[in-house]
């Protein structure tokens, strides 16, 4: 409501409103193909990370699991070094070592 107000006002017709509107998804699909590839990347690095559906297959989400249960193995030295620091980091913060 609110942007067809300011539409009117600046002499804009609805095909600057249809054409927002397409922008605008345009840029949210970008951005969610983005995030589902950096995932599939760390999933093909890291063996306790397990996809199980992607957006449009059975909701509007993308479901990863992480199991717990299963010794994280990285096949990336540089990855897992970091990954290694990040959490020893994080339990020397928490008080948990």
């Amino acid at each position: 409501m609110a942007s067809m107000a300011i539409c009117k006002r600046k002499n804009l017709g609805s095909d600057y409103l249809v054409n927002k509107d397409f922008e605008q998804i345009r840029i949210q699909n970008n951005i969610t193909n983005k995030l589902i590839r950096t995932f599939l990347r760390l999933k093909y690095h890291y063996n306790n990370i397990f996809v199980s559906s992607f957006p449009g297959d059975v909701d509007n989400d993308l479901h990863i699991f992480l199991d717990p249960n299963v010794n994280s193995i990285c096949n990336n030295k540089l990855l897992d070094e970091t990954s290694k620091l990040v959490l020893n980091n994080n339990k020397v913060k928490s008080g948990r070592w």
